[in-house]
Parts: C-alpha cells; sequence; structure tokens
C-alpha cells in the first residue's frame, strides 16, 4: 500500500506518524498484505490459481471457522497496569 499510494495506512487515518498506533496499523497491513499476496500466488497443478481474493479476505467468522493467524487473548494477561496520560506506565 505505501509503494503503490506513496503514503503508509496510518497516514490515510491521520494517525501521528511516531506514535504505537500508527506502528501497529501499518504492521498489521503489511502482515496481512503479505499473506493474501502469497496465498494469491499459490498454484495448483494445472498453473491455475488455488485461491479468489474474495475467499482470502471473506471473514472467516462468517464461514465458522477460526483464523488460521490469530488466537484468543484470554488467559494471556499477566499483569494489569495503569497507563498515564503521557504513555507510560508503574509496574
Amino acid at each position: 500500500m505505501a509503494v503503490t499510494y506513496s503514503c503508509r495506512p496510518s497516514a490515510f487515518l491521520g494517525l501521528p506518524p511516531d506514535s504505537w498506533e500508527a506502528y501497529q496499523l501499518d504492521h498489521a497491513t503489511c502482515v496481512l498484505g503479505k499473506w493474501v499476496e502469497a496465498k494469491a500466488g499459490e498454484k495448483d497443478g494445472k498453473g491455475k490459481p488455488i485461491y479468489k481474493f474474495d475467499e482470502l479476505l471473506a471473514d472467516p467468522k462468517e464461514e465458522g471457522e477460526a483464523s488460521p493467524l490469530f488466537r484468543p487473548l484470554a488467559g494471556m494477561v499477566v499483569k494489569k497496569v495503569k497507563i498515564k496520560s503521557d504513555g507510560t506506565w508503574d509496574d
């Protein structure tokens, strides 16, 4: 996306370029984009594409299957912290 439009995905939403949110959005966009490109490039034995873009971009929840890329965070929180207005936190 950044190459095509000469703009980071986070800039489309007006996020501050040095913010954590901008980094996370840009990173997530990159990971998803690379996954879609890799899947779109897979071919069957006859050289035909295995997947269609609408299949790759479909919400797996609609089809009743879990996403293979992500798992729930339930039970993974080991410590809660309070984040201050300046973005720092205390242990």
